[in-house]
């Protein structure tokens, strides 16, 4: 019974610690959006800064209608788009590999070509329930 005791405490320090963490970051998160909205507003009020935002658009629309233009006369589109989806298939099959492995307590690398040591880097994020 002592065990469950002390699982009970320890699991609402932990609760309390994740609850006191994400407080503190939801507070920076505004603080750091407030000073985003007023460094927007300087921006907006600056002239050369919204011409060269206009130019910058322009340019934007002439890029963009460059490499259409060589990608339909130049690749083969569908070549392309199919190699996309197969590389966004092998990456999920790839993260979930990894996962497994880590979960089963296996080891987690990959040495490349050149001997080059790859490891997965795992990220927690949290989302509304």
């Amino acid at each position: 019974m002592e065990c469950v005791t002390i699982i009970r405490v320890i699991h609402r320090l932990i609760m309390h610690s994740l609850e006191e963490i994400y407080a503190r970051l939801k507070g920076k998160k505004a603080e750091r959006r407030d000073l985003k909205t007023s460094f927007q507003d300087e921006l907006k009020n600056n002239q050369r800064y919204q011409e060269i935002l206009e130019e910058m658009l322009k340019l934007r629309v002439e890029k963009k209608a460059l490499e259409n233009e060589v990608l339909s006369r130049e690749m083969d589109k569908a070549k392309f788009e199919e190699l996309s989806v197969e590389i966004k298939t092998d990456t999920e099959l790839l993260t979930d590999v990894a996962l497994n492995k880590f979960l089963a307590s296996e080891p987690v690398e990959i040495v490349d070509e050149i001997n080059i040591r790859w490891v997965p880097a795992f990220t927690v994020k949290f989302k509304k329930a």
